[in-house]
């Protein structure tokens, strides 16, 4: 009879734990914990690399931004004094060919190719500048999108980190419930060894 008793509590203590953790943490999986505490230390060291890496290229950002701006200065000062350029050009060309006296159609001419050499330096400058411009908004995009990519994994592996450390825990339960099941089992193995031995 106790014999029987026995093989009843262990059974209804069995069902009871598993029902426990059952509806509790059904989502949440047993692990290893050396494996689990190494893999949130591998989690943590990636996240703190990336938020410095977003930290740099947010800095970079704001640099290029800052000479973008400058450039971008430049380039209309030297659309402003280009326009100049042209137009006085142009006027000095158009009245050339009406020169008569050859000491002034000599300097007119030298004048006209000075203002058509400016003329060519100043849009190589423009250029110059704009290509570059292009590259600092091209390079800002590309740290921009690192940046979203590097957050996203940030916020996966804190979300992955969490998870783990549920199950951490619950493995730390499941492991003190066991230990403590283990023992009322030893407990029942020796009342029973008890009644078999009287």
């Amino acid at each position: 009879m106790l014999k029987k008793i026995a093989l009843l509590s262990i059974f209804f203590l069995v069902i009871g734990i598993a029902l426990g953790f059952s509806q509790s943490q059904q989502n949440i999986p047993y692990v290893d914990i050396p494996s689990a505490e190494a893999e949130i230390a591998a989690l943590e060291q990636a996240n703190s690399d990336m938020e410095t890496q977003n930290q740099q290229m947010q800095q970079e950002i704001t640099t290029l931004e800052g000479e973008i701006e400058k450039l971008q200065k430049r380039i209309n000062e030297i659309d402003f004094i280009l326009e100049r350029v042209k137009a006085k050009g142009a006027d000095l060309y158009e009245i050339y060919s009406d020169i008569v006296d050859k000491d002034t159609k000599s300097k007119a001419k030298a004048t006209i190719d000075k203002n058509r050499e400016l003329r060519t330096e100043l849009e190589a400058k423009k250029k110059e500048n704009q290509a570059i411009i292009d590259g600092n908004m091209k390079k800002i995009a590309s740290n921009k999108k690192q940046i979203t990519i590097n957050t996203n994994k940030i916020s996966r592996n804190k979300d992955r980190a969490n998870l783990l450390s549920a199950s951490i825990e619950k493995t730390k339960t499941q492991t003190q419930v066991l230990a403590s099941y283990i023992d009322s089992v030893d407990e029942i193995n020796s009342e029973a060894e008890a009644v078999l031995n009287e």
